[in-house]
């Protein structure tokens, strides 16, 4: 039996990064996705674990502007 698994993205789309430094500032950060995998995401030459889409990455720019609101 096949199974299929959905990327949340594709290579060459945005996402969106908040950073929050140890001085508590907050950075709102935009990248290009170069790669994707079942468990990783890589954008800026970084490899981010997929379970922090909706914490500090986003695919929606929208959302990622309400959760940069929130936290700054």
């Amino acid at each position: 039996m096949k199974r299929l698994v959905e990327l949340p993205c594709d290579i060459g789309d945005p996402i969106y990064e908040i950073i929050i430094t140890r001085d508590k500032y907050v950075y709102f950060c935009t990248y290009e996705v170069k790669d994707v995998s079942i468990k990783s995401i890589q954008y800026a030459e970084l490899w981010e674990d997929r379970s922090e889409l909706g914490k500090t990455l986003f695919l929606n720019k929208e959302e990622a502007k309400k959760k940069f609101m929130e936290l700054r």
